[in-house]
């Protein structure tokens, strides 16, 4: 078909080419920053997420040692008021 076109023929289609090939480039180009944009977002939301569940983490933790501090003075507390001294020794060398 190109054989089939005059020079000038061929030359005015040289433009709108060329139009096209560079609204391709910068819609390329645009892609790319939008991809990137949005994975930057989507990182900030993980790392966010990652240090609520780290603080949650620790949260537990915490709480968790406070229950075995509560457990280990409700088991003295009913040793001595079963007046088991052993069980009070036993529970406070857990």
């Amino acid at each position: 078909m190109w054989d089939t076109l005059k020079q000038g023929q061929r030359n005015s289609l040289h433009g709108p080419d060329y139009s096209l090939l560079n609204d391709s480039s910068e819609l390329i180009t645009a892609a790319v920053g939008f991809a990137l944009n949005e994975s930057a977002v989507s990182f900030k939301k993980l790392r966010d997420s990652v240090n609520t569940a780290n603080g949650a983490i620790q949260a537990i933790k915490g709480f968790q040692t406070t229950l075995a501090f509560a457990a280990a003075g409700f088991d003295i507390a009913g040793a001595i008021i079963a007046h088991i001294p052993c069980g009070a020794a036993r529970t406070s060398a857990a």
